[in-house]
């Protein structure tokens, strides 16, 4: 007989709160990257190689060395969760607007949720600037 899991008595509208709850409590503190300049495409080349060196270590951190076109395979399926082992993948791309530094990579471990990797999230400039600026959100720590 398997253990029970507190998700087990949860209804499905329960979910999206303890999901936010959940990743609130991941990113009271969280590292953040900022990438800003001139070039638009290169500001953005080196917030996507930010993002894709932070899944890596969050991957490493839990045991799992894959190689980079698993991994990028991984992080580019159209299927919204990868399962493998204890861990669960999820890609999520629906959050807009103020909420948008809520799109990325959520990976769970036994089904909690073990690190949080934004996607580049485009921060709207000033007026009076003409550079352009990503930040990338994290948990996951050297």
């Amino acid at each position: 007989m398997e253990d029970k899991d507190f998700r087990d008595d949860l209804l499905i509208a329960d979910l999206p709160k303890l999901d936010k709850d959940m990743l609130d409590d991941i990113v009271k503190n969280p590292i953040v990257y900022n990438f800003q300049g001139m070039a638009p495409k290169m500001v953005f080349t080196e917030a996507i190689l930010c993002y894709f060196e932070n899944v890596t270590k969050a991957f490493k951190k839990l045991g799992i060395s894959l190689p980079p076109h698993v991994l990028h395979f991984i992080l580019q399926s159209e299927r919204p969760k990868t399962e493998f082992k204890n861990i669960e993948v999820e890609n999520r791309t629906k959050y807009r607007d103020e909420e948008s530094w809520r799109n990325g990579t959520y990976i769970f471990k036994n089904g909690e949720l073990t690190y949080f990797i934004g996607a580049p999230d485009y921060q709207k400039p000033s007026p009076l600037s003409i550079s352009t600026h990503y930040k990338v959100k994290t948990n996951v720590r050297l």
